[in-house]
């Protein structure tokens, strides 16, 4: 916890960077690991149509 500062970059999705600023709030860094457990290709995009 503690003071902190944030960069918004540009996003076509999601233009949350034109937001403007209404009030300064604390910051928390958080760092987590992941690890996605095996699943099923359901469809595959990359693969041509037909094969």
């Amino acid at each position: 916890r503690g003071p902190s500062t944030v960069e918004l970059r540009p996003n076509a999705q999601a233009p949350i960077h034109r937001l403007p600023v209404r009030q300064m709030g604390e910051g928390y860094f958080w760092k987590g690991s992941f690890t996605l457990v095996p699943g099923q290709v359901i469809h595959d995009y990359l693969k041509e149509d037909g094969q």
